[in-house]
């Protein structure tokens, strides 16, 4: 069924005490700490990358092989010249990737299962590809409590067990979308992921959120299911993907300059890329930061999926996260309001050809303004491809 939650889906995790979603945006080893937004629009938060706050549902894992390698790795950096710890070490490298190659089997075998009440799981987040963890230093909020952030790596610590919220629910029975469930840590039973009272201010980044972290106050929070994946998805365009916009009659991709938070030095143009055989890396996809766009459903970000043929869509420029939009006058430009109808637009299909020698297929399509359609007013004259 559609409304039931299963292993493999990708979820939004909504607190209703603060009104906000749980979410990180640095993928740094230093900033690794999980908040929680506060008094957010829960079908239209304003975040510009969806990624941040998007997780996937996982088994648990093994890990005592990698814990192993990780703690011989840490002795040999300190002992190189120990010839048995780096034979040792060898070793250890061996099984850990054993377990890991065995870890991603039983990922793909419990994919689509449907997800229980008392059921063991990870949470890896999308935007790091980090797992939720329970530190051991203490909060940084609520010296009570411990501190929770995001680790690479497979532990004990990284396991939960999804609870229900309230008792109308019991073990084993089904987890439905937009449940109420609380989250117990394995490792330290009886204690909860939980929301801070108050906000982080001035001692963290994230100054106008609350901190995630492990209480014996439990918190509840809502699943949004956000998308349900499928075997062939990974040649599908989803909500999320980044893409490139080349226009194929003059050889250009769309593209813009700046960084988010700062001025933009550049706005929305077809920059022209033309192939030079005395080149070889003009005969390839540009890999610039500058081409790269996101597609976010029309919808909002917590909403995903794979992207259908004339299908209401935004494309967020990746590099000031901004959308691009055409202005009453119509010009082509970015504009940060994920609320601003200007910014919506559909995908139409023009033709779909295979290029066996480079072992992709493009799709030729129209990009259509909501707004301007009935003047027939494309974006730009011609046809674009992924």
């Amino acid at each position: 069924m559609e409304h039931t939650l299963c292993i493999g889906d990708i979820v939004c995790l909504y607190s209703a005490e603060s009104n906000g979603y749980v979410f990180a945006f640095q993928s740094s080893a230093f900033h690794n700490e999980v908040v929680v937004g506060a008094r957010q629009d829960k079908d239209n938060p304003d975040f510009k990358d969806q990624q941040v706050f998007a997780f996937e549902i996982c088994v648990a894992n093994r890990y005592k092989l990698n814990k192993r390698y990780r703690k011989l790795k840490a002795k040999l950096e300190k002992d190189e010249a120990n010839p048995n710890l780096s034979s040792h070490v060898l070793q250890a490298q061996k099984a850990a990737n054993a377990e890991n190659e065995d870890n991603e089997l039983q990922q793909k075998i419990h994919q689509g299962k449907n997800l229980l009440y008392g059921q063991v799981i990870q949470l890896r987040h999308l935007f790091t590809n980090k797992y939720i963890h329970v530190s051991s230093s203490t909060s940084i909020a609520e010296s009570s409590n411990m501190a929770v952030e995001l680790q690479e790596y497979n532990a004990k610590h990284a396991q939960f067990k999804i609870m229900p919220m309230y008792k109308v629910k019991a073990g084993g029975v089904v987890v439905h979308a937009d449940d109420q469930i609380v989250l117990e840590s394995v490792e330290c039973t009886g204690q909860y992921l939980h929301v801070s009272d108050k906000h982080l201010r001035k001692i963290s980044i994230y100054d106008r959120s609350h901190e995630l972290n492990l209480s014996i106050h439990q918190s509840g929070f809502k699943v949004c299911k956000k998308y349900k994946p499928a075997p062939d998805d990974d040649k599908k365009v989803k909500a999320g993907d980044v893409i490139r916009l080349y226009h194929n009659e003059i050889g250009a991709y769309l593209v813009a300059e700046g960084l988010f938070n700062n001025e933009q030095t550049e706005d929305v143009h077809l920059r022209m890329r033309p192939v030079d055989q005395s080149k070889p890396k003009t005969m390839f996809p540009s890999s610039s930061a500058i081409t790269y766009w996101e597609i976010e459903l029309q919808e909002g970000p917590v909403r995903g999926g794979v992207l259908k043929w004339e299908q209401q869509c935004k494309l967020v420029y990746l590099c000031t996260r901004r959308y691009l939009s055409v202005d009453q006058s119509g010009k082509v430009t970015l504009i940060s309001d994920q609320l601003d109808p200007r910014a919506v637009f559909c995908l139409h299909p023009v033709i779909h050809v295979s290029l066996l020698c480079f072992n992709h297929i493009l799709r030729f399509f129209s990009i259509v303004h909501l707004i301007f359609r009935w003047l027939g007013c494309y974006f730009k004259p011609g046809y674009f491809s992924f």
